[in-house]
């Protein structure tokens, strides 16, 4: 108790006296102990005393040694007093200096009559470092040590083996925090240091893997997130703040502004490494998971888009060659694609599957890239939220100038996959649902295998296509449905491009239960890789656009 009221006080005193002297005294009463600190500090304003121990309050325009803090010190005293039924007061002069007095009485009413017990070791340890990180915030006001008072400061991990390490930004304008973080983190990670009056363009280059930002020191507080998250550059780039405010308020605006994660000062170097480490893990996996999505983008035919929830905004657009490409958003992409006779169609099919959160689908004219118009099929699905509000839609167009040329009557409707949306969380299902929602509006016969070529994860439309059921079809069972004159020459060519590593497209006869029959396919492989370049998997697809529809056998059926 005395220990915590002390260094409150003491620490508040230190942070507004410049000159003269403080005095700490402790006396004996009758009847209770009465302990006080006096400053020669700056005084307090006659309007903030009602407040002064008031739970987050902070004097502003007052001359301090640090701007920091979170306004909780003094409520901590006046807690802790009142819970030993004792009381505190304050008197102060502006410019003069103030003066602390608690009065504690020596009997607790609550307190059994017993010698006093040894604090346990967990508790002498926590006491401990809160001492030492008081004591280091009074010796660096006096002369700048090296390690700031808002580190509780413990003994880190080891260092991370030799590699290749993720690169962290540290952003802090004090130069003693910046210092001690770029210290702590170099060993771990490449470290670039900066402060927040530099622009965003030399924030963003080099890119970094994660931005560790002070914001206690800088007056627009979540002024720089909001910066940062406004860089098409830095907008994906997870941002752990660090912060004096510990108030639910200030956390709650700082998630709300798409901060990853919110550390209030004072902090252990531990936890630091710790929530770092997470957060890089998390930015890792979201990549492995976007890698998977461009693996399927590149071994498809179809050109795939991203709209906003309203389609007023065309996010990106990968046109395969058929239409052009667009890396940044766009709000004029109705005239720059659409067909002017076909706007009107298009944009009532959008209105409906906005008003029902349905499957947007529809044939229409659009413009390619040498001015010619073609025909395309273009789907497009809803991703929705927690609440099941439509945060962004995926859709996928092929290419039918062809097929609207050689019969009009042909029209390619392609099948639907059994969609599987997760609940969204963290921006890992993000990118799930992405892939999940660009197989659905493929409308191919899509599966996924393990590094030896085994297939690991269902595909319900080769299934429904072939007939088998889902024990037949995992491992290497699919090479049962395929024609027993190609299975000997497509298990060699899968076999050899599993063994080297290259990209396989292949076809051969595939068994269609419905109608009996064989039907000729093509189909593309394409393989995932990770970080250090081997293979950690297959995504494979169909690449005959007519495979769903055609009806004639290619040869006759086989038992």
């Amino acid at each position: 108790m005395w220990e915590t009221e002390v260094l409150n006080l003491a620490s508040n005193a230190f942070k507004h006296t410049f000159t003269g002297a403080i005095t700490v005294a402790l006396l004996q009463r009758p009847g209770h102990v009465e302990l006080s600190v006096t400053d020669t500090g700056v005084g307090i304003p006659d309007a903030d005393i009602p407040y002064l121990f008031t739970r987050f309050h902070r004097i502003e325009g007052v001359r301090a040694r640090s701007s920091e803090g979170a306004g909780i010190g003094l409520a901590l005293v006046r807690q802790i007093v009142g819970l030993h039924h004792g009381s505190v007061r304050v008197r102060s002069i502006p410019g003069t200096g103030s003066t602390f007095t608690v009065w504690v009485p020596y009997r607790q009413p609550w307190l059994p009559h017993s010698p006093p017990r040894a604090p346990a070791p967990g508790v002498a340890t926590t006491a401990r470092l809160s001492r030492r990180a008081y004591a280091d915030e009074a010796q660096l006001w006096l002369d700048g040590d090296v390690v700031p008072a808002a580190v509780l400061d413990e003994p880190p991990p080891q260092p991370v083996p030799a590699g290749k390490h993720p690169a962290v930004l540290v952003v802090d304008d004090n130069p003693d925090m910046r210092r001690y973080l770029c210290r702590l983190l170099s060993d771990r990670y490449q470290i670039r240091a900066a402060d927040t009056g530099q622009g965003l363009d030399t924030l963003a280059s080099p890119p970094a893997d994660l931005i560790l930002a002070d914001v206690s020191t800088h007056p627009g507080g979540l002024q720089l997130l909001h910066r940062i998250r406004a860089n098409p550059a830095l907008q994906a780039t997870p941002v752990i703040l660090l912060t004096a405010r510990g108030d639910a308020a200030s956390a709650l605006q700082a998630i709300a502004a798409n901060a990853q994660d919110y550390i209030v000062k004072p902090f252990s170097a531990r936890e630091l490494l710790a929530r770092i480490g997470a957060q890089l893990e998390l930015a890792r996996l979201r990549r492995h998971s976007d890698d998977r999505y461009r693996a399927l983008i590149n071994a498809s035919w179809d050109l795939t888009y991203q709209m906003s929830p309203d389609w007023t905004e065309m996010r990106s657009l990968e046109g395969q060659g058929f239409m052009a490409d667009t890396r940044r958003p766009s709000t004029g992409w109705l005239d720059q694609y659409i067909h002017p006779d076909d706007q009107a169609r298009v944009t009532a099919a959008i209105r409906h599957a906005v008003e029902t959160k349905s499957v947007f689908e529809l044939e229409h004219r659009v413009r390619r890239p040498d001015g010619t118009l073609g025909w395309t099929l273009s789907r497009a699905v809803p991703l929705l939220g927690d609440e099941g509000q439509i945060t962004e839609w995926v859709g996928a167009a092929t290419d039918i100038t062809e097929r609207k040329g050689r019969d009009e009557a042909l029209r390619d409707r392609t099948g639907e996959l059994e969609r599987r949306v997760s609940e969204r969380s963290a921006a890992l299902h993000d990118q799930e649902e992405r892939y999940r929602a660009l197989v659905e509006a493929s409308g191919r016969i899509v599966w996924i295998t393990d590094a030896e070529g085994r297939v690991v994860d269902d595909s319900p439309s080769w299934r429904e296509f072939t007939g088998q059921s889902l024990q037949q079809w995992l491992g290497r069972g699919w090479l049962e449905a395929v024609h027993p004159d190609d299975r000997e020459q497509v298990g060699r060519q899968w076999r050899e491009a599993v063994t080297q590593g290259h990209q396989i497209e292949t076809r051969f006869r595939l068994w269609h239960a419905a109608g009996r029959e064989w039907h000729l396919t093509g189909v593309r492989a394409q393989a995932l890789r990770n970080d250090e370049g081997s293979v950690r998997g297959w995504v494979a697809m169909d690449i005959d656009p007519y495979v769903l529809s055609r009806s004639a056998p290619t040869s006759a059926p086989r038992n």
